[in-house]
């Protein structure tokens, strides 16, 4: 399939609540969220799985976000390309939490354009170069959570920041393959 569940640009007002099950694409994203306004997604327990360009597209066509992205439970399993298992654009927040689980064979998540990643849980693996990137004005808040990067190769690093992003760590565990 190209994307699996798809909300676009023109969406308002609009809840996905994904609390069990397998959601599968092997072509694009699993999971697109774009919108105008009160955008709110809650995965809670089931599996996302994607080969695709990108796991979870998150971006919003005007700042501040109306999205809200909230990972407290279930799986996302990436294998695809190299934009990563979360890609999240203009503003969105993004929390992590919970025994939420997110493997890729790409970045993990990257947060760009004024995006606020919030980490409070869960597992976060990378098997490629990085496991975080933030950039464009973005904030990564790390209070709990386990982040990995399982690479052997090149320079692997857990979190890389780019422009004017921020980054604050008060909990969790941050490993490297290689230490970096």
């Amino acid at each position: 399939t190209q994307e699996s569940i798809d909300l676009y640009s023109s969406v308002k007002n609009a809840t996905v609540s994904i609390k069990g099950g397998e959601v599968i694409s092997t072509s694009d994203s699993v999971l697109n969220v774009r919108g105008k306004s009160n955008i709110e997604v809650n995965i809670t327990g089931g599996t996302l799985t994607s080969g695709g360009r990108t796991g979870v597209y998150i971006s919003s066509y005007t700042e501040p976000s109306p999205i809200n992205f909230n990972m407290t439970g279930g799986t996302l399993n990436f294998t695809g390309g190299a934009s990563g298992a979360i890609q999240a654009y203009k503003g969105a927040i993004v929390t992590i939490g919970g025994d939420a689980t997110i493997t890729s064979t790409s970045y993990a998540i990257q947060a760009q354009e004024n995006v606020k990643l919030i980490i409070e849980g869960g597992y976060i693996t990378s098997s490629s170069t990085y496991t975080i990137t933030a950039g464009d004005s973005a904030e990564v808040k790390i209070t709990g959570g386990t982040i990995g990067n399982t690479a052997n190769w090149g320079s692997p690093a857990t979190i890389r920041l780019e422009e004017s992003s921020k980054l604050s760590v008060s909990g969790g565990t941050l490993t490297s393959k290689k230490g970096s």
